[in-house]
């Protein structure tokens, strides 16, 4: 029985290039089968198309991606778990969605979740497996037991970006395990290790291999050396859109005695892969002629339009899949987080800001000079001596007045949007960067980020405005009271009480209270809308990202002030 299966498979890239698409043929008439329990290696030069062979079985790189562009006619490219399962047909309409569970990777860069400890990305991994549910005493014996066997359980509790390379690649081993896939996907897996530790990852993906008898492993590497003496197949794919099913000499797999003593087979095969490896440096990919590039661009804008009523489903999908398992409790811990990122983190700039801005503009208020009156006696007498007991209560209740209504919850947003809300696009471009992978892990583990991610935010930045803009209200009313005491001898806490509050009403419901819920709740939808659009862009490079902070930043305050305009507009007519 055959687990992948490929045939007559065409890949082309759509590039657009200064204004002019350019199509690249990575791959053409393809053809190739792997069995159960085979270890493939898939080899070939940087750009030659490995990694999107992989994310295509991944569900990365969908067919509605207008840049990659897949000959259906003719191609079949299927997967077969079991041989009761039906035959998944990637090529098919119901590719990724069934595939979920099935396949897990473990990226070059491991996409470690930094924000858990190295027990909850194993226990991340363990609740979003497809395998039967088990109970917590169970899960837990079997976490421990996987993290004795890697030598990681000191480090359960530690934070995963306190850890060595060897360590988190430890841990992203542990995590793909407990996920329990049917294929594992291996990237690179010893890219960044010394000689050393080479060894050792080949002969732990190998223990593995044999302990966990998964269906199939396909590990992509440059490592020709190594590698293939744990392999049971080579696929090479070349950059004249050539593809070779290389199979290896099976007796190198029967023992590991055997497996330590040379084979001349085997020595065959990677001295002719060095070979190849050589020659492909000086080869660039097939260009296919400008016009037939501007003919395939138009086919794959079509394509990219033609399924969104089922993406709009699927999305559905994932809602009813994150609110009725387990992962809910792990949409709860994430918004735990960013709550406290975005509102616990902000109350202290937020209360700080309020009573030194009531402090401030009570005290320049109150301190106006209004000049000064001369006398028939000759004497100069300043204004204020006159206008301040008269108009004393009337400042006050002014002030209360602008405070609540504009002043303090526009100042407190500003604060939101200039911290939290920069704090969270840079968040999300961090899980977004691809350098690091956390936002592709996200999906091997069949979860959609933007709607995983998008109600945590906007309802932490939602609560936050108004809750903090109160808060600072509050505070700033503190503020006004001590400036107040201060600077009139004959203020008591009674007359400024009943001067401050008596256009705002009564504590806690103020008067006007609607509307300053609409100014701050409005506000914390715009500013969370604009922090997730620009956090989960593409950024290509650091100045990119730092690009599209200052564009979030910029947005958000453009926005609020748009919000306090319109709002205050109305409440004045």
């Amino acid at each position: 029985m055959e687990i992948i299966c490929i045939k007559d498979l065409e890949i082309k890239l759509l590039q657009q290039k200064s204004g002019t698409p350019r199509l690249l043929s990575l791959l053409d008439n393809v053809s190739a089968a792997a069995q159960p329990q085979e270890i493939v290696l898939i080899l070939g030069p940087s750009g030659c198309g490995k990694s999107l062979l992989s994310n295509i079985l991944l569900g990365f790189t969908t067919l509605e991606n207008p840049d990659v562009l897949i000959n259906r006619d003719k191609a079949q490219f299927f997967l077969k778990f079991d041989p009761q399962s039906k035959t998944i047909e990637i090529l098919q309409d119901k590719y990724p969605s069934e595939l979920e569970g099935k396949i897990g990777i473990m990226f070059q860069a491991l996409g470690l979740f930094e924000d858990l400890t190295v027990r909850q990305n194993i226990e991340f991994g363990y609740d979003h497996s497809c395998s039967p549910t088990r109970t917590q005493k169970q899960k837990e014996t079997w976490c421990n037991e996987v993290m004795e066997r890697l030598e990681i359980k000191e480090f359960e509790k530690e934070y995963v970006g306190k850890l060595s390379g060897g360590q988190r690649q430890r841990v992203a081993l542990a995590r793909l395990l407990a996920f329990s896939p049917s294929i594992m996907i291996f990237d690179e897996p010893t890219s960044a290790l010394d000689p050393a530790s080479v060894k050792e990852a080949i002969s732990l993906i190998k223990d593995v291999h044999s302990k966990e008898r998964t269906l199939l492993m396909l590990i992509i590497t440059h490592d020709y050396q190594e590698m293939p003496k744990i392999a049971n197949r080579i696929w090479f794919i070349d950059r004249k859109r050539g593809f070779e099913d290389i199979a290896l000499p099976c007796e190198n797999h029967k023992s590991e005695e055997k497996s330590q003593q040379a084979n001349p087979k085997l020595q065959e095969v990677i001295q002719y892969i060095g070979n190849k490896l050589l020659e492909e440096k000086e080869t660039k990919i097939q260009e296919i002629s400008k016009p037939k590039a501007i003919e395939y661009e138009n086919k794959a804008a079509d394509l990219a339009w033609k399924n969104l009523t089922e993406h709009l489903i699927s999305n559905l999908r994932q809602i009813q899949k994150m609110i009725f398992t387990k992962r809910v409790v792990w949409f709860f811990h994430f918004f735990s987080i960013l709550f406290h990122k975005i509102v616990t983190w902000s109350i202290f700039y937020n209360l700080l800001a309020g009573l030194f801005l009531g402090i401030v503009v009570t005290y320049f208020s109150l301190n106006t000079n209004f000049g000064q009156v001369h006398l028939e006696s000759g004497s100069e007498v300043d204004i204020k001596n006159f206008m301040m007991p008269m108009f004393f209560k009337e400042m006050l209740t002014g002030l209360g007045m602008v405070m609540f209504r504009a002043l303090i919850p526009l100042v407190s947003c500003i604060l939101i949007a200039a911290r939290s809300g920069t704090a969270v696009t840079a968040y999300l471009s961090g899980m977004k960067d691809s350098r690091n992978k956390q936002w592709e892990s996200m999906k091997n583990f069949g979860i959609n980020p933007g709607i995983f991610f998008f109600p945590q935010i906007f309802i932490s930045f939602v609560i936050g405005c108004f809750v903090l803009s109160y808060l600072a209200f509050l505070s700033a009313s503190v503020g006004s009271l001590m400036v107040s005491l201060a600077v009139n001898p004959l203020c008591t806490y009674h007359t400024w009480y009943n001067a401050f509050w008596q256009q705002v009403g009564t504590f806690p419901l103020f008067q006007g209270f609607s509307l300053f819920a609409a100014k701050t709740l409005l506000c914390g939808v715009s500013i969370s809308c604009i922090s997730f659009f620009f956090g989960t862009r593409e950024k290509e490079n650091a100045l990119s990202t730092i690009g599209f902070l200052t564009k979030a930043n910029i947005y958000n305050m453009l926005s609020i002030l748009l919000v306090f305009f319109i709002l205050l507009c109305l409440e004045a007519r």
